[in-house]
């Protein structure tokens, strides 16, 4: 089985499944001044979806992750393909994850 990327969204597909691209949606960060000509074109399942798919590539485009580390709280203005113009207030959070690895016979913490 072969996946492969939709040539319109980006999505990854299996080369077997029939794929549908979700609404697409126009998003800009009022907050930069930006105008909806400088929008991003995000396929999204509604609105709320494209607004923090925005945040996410926003973020992940540099080292600063200001949404995240909540330094900032843009407001997007979403576009979907209908006219409806909404605006979203994103933020952000970094969700710790932690690992535990049992250690070998007569290492440190294997037993008590």
């Amino acid at each position: 089985m072969a996946s492969q990327r939709c040539e319109t969204c980006d999505e990854f597909m299996w080369s077997f499944e029939r794929h549908t691209c979700k609404p697409l949606f126009i998003v800009w960060n009022n907050n930069d001044g930006k105008t909806e000509d400088e929008g991003v074109r995000i396929h999204a399942i509604d609105a709320q979806n494209a607004a923090e798919q925005w945040a996410e590539d926003h973020d992940s485009s540099s080292a600063e992750y200001g949404i995240v580390s909540q330094r900032e709280e843009p407001t997007v203005c979403v576009r979907s393909a209908e006219g409806e113009l909404t605006e979203w207030l994103v933020r952000g959070e970094a969700l710790p994850h932690y690992y535990a690895t049992k250690l070998t016979a007569g290492g440190k913490g294997d037993g008590l």
